[in-house]
């Protein structure tokens, strides 16, 4: 797998990697809970240098890999 983003979710997650597509619902699959966000937004900003604003760490936001890539996008546009 070349994903950053699906990698890191899965190494944190292995007994429920079966079926993970783009847009399999993280929370709801059991493959982020809140701390588990947290260290996916601590991974994000390292691994692509920028700050997700706190307002922007949200369900929504994190719901899928769909989300969190157009999260992404949308603050690197932003730099």
């Amino acid at each position: 797998m070349s994903d950053p983003i699906q990698e890191f979710i899965l190494i944190h997650a292995p007994h429920l990697a079966s079926d993970v597509s783009e847009d399999t619902p993280l929370f709801e699959e059991g493959l982020l809970d809140s701390l588990g966000l947290m260290k996916l937004v601590a991974f994000l900003e390292r691994k692509y240098q920028l700050i997700v604003p706190e307002e922007q760490i949200t369900p929504e936001s994190f719901r899928d890999f769909h989300s969190i890539r157009n999260l992404l996008q949308s603050l690197t546009n932003a730099k």
